[in-house]
């Protein structure tokens, strides 16, 4: 394996690791500090930061990072215009690479990054559902030129680190509750999930066996499908009523396992997300969960092959009905070419076992709504 193989291999396995903790019940400054650590260690570069966007102040705080002085974590800041690589990003909503700071002029470099002996930087803008949180940003005290698969890595890393914001902000009403039921929680999960566990680590034992063809694909898709229905398990005790689930918080963190396990053909992904609080029982989740799996594996199988593009995900109700809709911007389909798939055949039957109806669209881009009476 050469060089660049090896590289590609080691960051998806990051961003794959990575993965599996953002979608945990830990702190948010824990994951943006393991962020930076893991994206120092695997692209080999002494500074890494998150910048949070504060509109009031028009400024990039450095919420969390590695590398830096005393006294830089939570306190220093930079200029969210011109002044800074990251501010540039932020103003072009573009990812932006120099590797050679001293030669740039584009923008202006902040004193932290002089003060530091930052010659190269690279970033990615972290999207929280429909704005920007804030900047990922790598720097280099030696020239570096950044690759194209460095600029997909940490895309990949900040797109996890948005569904990981997200997450933590429709968790936080929960938050007293889940303290209470911590360690009943990892009682739980840790016995629901032995057996799915187990199941996936045997397919995924395979997947290495079986790198090409229909085994490949068919051993993926099963894969998605078990994980979607392990995280369910874990959700039957997050609720106050066992037998009521909130599937806003449960489709995040589904969404976050699935762009982990996609992340190898992750190329600017942007996640859109608009969920407000609906309750479902478990039988309901199980199905929208499995039909969420469903599009968003055909989204990355066709509709984001070539260039990425864009997945919203939205939920709402009103007063007797809830609305589900996911939709991409890919080339979408001719009404009524491939609407026997396997795919659609099984998101279906999903929604028929829970008496909802089911729209697909396929002009623009596909997109599939669901709605179901609140009871």
């Amino acid at each position: 394996m050469n060089d660049k193989l090896k590289s590609l291999s080691r960051q998806q396995s990051a961003l794959a690791e990575f993965g599996e903790m953002a979608n945990s019940a830990y702190a948010l400054d824990k994951v943006l500090n393991t962020a930076a650590i893991m994206a120092s260690e695997t692209l080999g570069v002494s500074h890494v930061k998150v910048l949070e966007w504060r509109p009031e102040a028009e400024d990039l705080l450095v919420r969390a990072g590695v590398g830096w002085s005393e006294g830089v974590v939570g306190n220093a800041a930079i200029g969210a215009d011109l002044e800074s690589p990251a501010g540039f990003a932020l103003k072009s909503g573009q990812p932006t690479v120099s590797n050679d700071l001293a030669k740039e002029e584009r923008f202006r470099i902040p004193k932290l990054l002089t003060d530091h002996g930052v010659k190269s930087a690279a970033n990615a803008i972290i999207r929280s559902g429909e704005q920007a949180f804030g900047v990922f940003e790598a720097d280099s005290r030696t020239l570096r030129s950044f690759s194209e698969a460095d600029i997909r890595f940490l895309q990949g890393a900040a797109n996890l680190l948005g569904l990981a914001i997200d997450r933590h902000r429709l968790s936080e009403a929960n938050a007293e509750l889940v303290q209470h039921k911590e360690v009943l929680l990892r009682e739980i999960q840790h016995r629901v999930k032995n057996n799915a566990q187990t199941l996936i680590s045997l397919m995924n034992l395979q997947l290495t066996r079986s790198q090409f063809g229909e085994t490949h694909t068919a051993l993926r898709s099963l894969m998605t499908r078990v994980q979607a229905l392990s995280m369910l398990e874990s959700h039957l005790y997050l609720d106050p009523d066992i037998e009521r689930i909130d599937l806003a918080i449960y489709v995040m963190e589904l969404l976050g396992k699935l762009v982990s396990f996609h992340s190898d053909s992750v190329e600017q992904i942007r996640l859109d997300t608009n969920l407000t609080q609906v309750h479902v029982t478990p039988s309901q989740a199980e199905a929208l969960g499995l039909v969420t799996n469903e599009f968003v594996m055909n989204s990355f199988k066709h509709a984001f092959s070539q260039s990425g593009g864009t997945l919203r995900v939205e939920l709402s109700h009103d007063d007797k009905t809830a609305i589900f809709t996911i939709a991409d911007d890919g080339p979408g389909f001719e009404q009524g070419v491939g609407e026997e798939g396997l795919g659609l055949r099984l998101m279906t039957a999903f929604v028929k076992q829970i008496g909802a109806e089911l729209e697909l669209i396929g002009d623009s881009g596909t997109r599939l709504t669901i709605t179901w009476p609140l009871k």
